[in-house]
């Protein structure tokens, strides 16, 4: 009778051709959108080493334990993503999303008089802050509002 481990050894092979430890990469998202975090988790505990190597190209190596996770924030460019656990090697590849906030309405109700209120409605999307900006003649005012 065979176990539920030898199953997967041989499901191993049947992929990779070979016989041995598996190592295991994974993150949260492959296509985060650009300054979020994603979070990276590995797993070579049945490879009995006491350490491998994770290598992000651009920010370096470190040596990382058997099984753990890591944050890391996502950059404008790709990001490869390599852990090294004696002879196994397993990678990703991040590909960050960059969102482009978009003004979908812009607008002014009733007549601009001097010395009253006027409304102006807006509505943008895609942004997590809006800046609003009333220039008169050299004097300008920059007010933080609501997204909508």
């Amino acid at each position: 009778m065979a176990s539920a481990a030898t199953f997967e050894e041989l499901r191993h092979y049947a992929e990779t051709g070979r016989l041995g430890g598996m190592i295991e990469l994974r993150a949260d998202r492959l296509d985060p959108v650009v300054g979020s975090s994603i979070l990276l988790e590995w797993d070579f505990t049945n490879t009995d080493l006491p350490s491998g190597v994770m290598e992000i190209l651009g920010v370096g190596q470190m040596r990382v334990p058997p099984a753990g996770e890591r944050r890391v924030q996502a950059d404008a460019a790709p990001m490869e993503i390599r852990l090294i656990a004696g002879d196994e090697v397993a990678s990703l590849i991040i590909e960050p999303r960059v969102i482009v906030p978009r003004i979908l309405d812009f607008c002014a109700r009733g007549h601009a008089t001097v010395g009253e209120s006027i409304m102006i409605a807006w509505r943008v999307q895609d942004a997590e802050a809006c800046t609003l900006v009333i220039e008169d003649g050299e004097q300008v005012a920059e007010h933080q509002v609501a997204v909508n």
